[in-house]
């Protein structure tokens, strides 16, 4: 049986070549042997890699299946309040909600966030799955809880350690700090709290450019830009224009 590193390594490999059959064949068959071998702790990674490339490729019906089996396997061995549960539950939550059922994906994104909230360790992905959580919400008809959601995790953000060992990279949680950003700046634009819609888009907007310049980059930016102009603030109007001016257009690659 090969380590888990090997199978990562592997793995890699075939997502670079970009052949998706080997893929869904290499991890079964990993997933077999390790059953053969009752290497448990190797099935349950590699099933929840399984797990993901079903999501991504839209086999959503294999996906809920895989996602069964997986999770009674964790409950059979009374890892129901770890993270790796927790995880199975956000690539389930991330398939139900790729699959259009929203009101599903919401009820496997609050288990996860039960799980996570008495983790210290993984207050970096309980920010990202509120945010996601945010994302859905308005879907479902909920969008006054979404706000509440955004503001947890824009705090969670604000207050994580620079090297806290979470499984979200620096990079990656600033992208979903931003979203939360610009989620909580959309809300306060409709209320018409224009100064307040500023200074979210605005941070969301440096934190944007901390991640690398971009399209996205550009247009919160120009909504900075706006607001501004909607507040009678032209040196602040042109400064923002200034900035968005520098970012490339979208659909241009960095």
């Amino acid at each position: 049986m090969r380590s888990i590193e090997e199978i990562y390594d592997e793995l890699n490999d075939l997502a670079a070549s970009g052949d998706w059959e080997k893929i869904e064949t290499f991890l079964c068959g990993c997933m077999d042997r390790a059953k053969e071998e009752e290497a448990y702790g190797i099935y349950l990674a590699v099933g929840n890699e399984l797990l993901c490339f079903y999501r991504e490729t839209e086999q959503f019906d294999r996906a809920f299946g895989l996602s069964e089996d997986l999770l009674l396997l964790m409950e059979e061995f009374h890892l129901e309040e770890s993270e790796s549960f927790a995880c199975v539950m956000i690539n389930t939550a991330a398939a139900y909600n790729g699959a259009g059922d929203f009101r599903e994906a919401l009820h496997f994104y609050r288990r996860a966030v039960q799980i996570l909230e008495r983790k210290k360790e993984s207050q970096g992905l309980l920010a990202r799955i509120l945010t996601e959580m945010a994302l859905t919400m308005p879907k479902t008809g909920e969008e006054t809880e979404a706000e509440g959601l955004l503001k947890r995790a824009v705090g969670l953000f604000e207050n994580r350690p620079e090297d806290d060992g979470d499984v979200l990279g620096r990079a990656e949680a600033d992208i979903y700090y931003v979203t939360a950003l610009s989620g909580l700046g959309e809300a306060a634009w409709k209320r018409e709290e224009k100064e307040r819609a500023l200074a979210f888009y605005e941070k969301a907007a440096r934190v944007s450019g901390r991640i690398g310049e971009n399209a996205g980059t550009k247009v919160l930016w120009e909504n900075c830009a706006v607001l501004a102009r909607m507040l009678g603030d032209e040196e602040k109007e042109q400064r923002y224009r200034d900035a968005s001016a520098v970012c490339p257009p979208s659909g241009t690659l960095t």
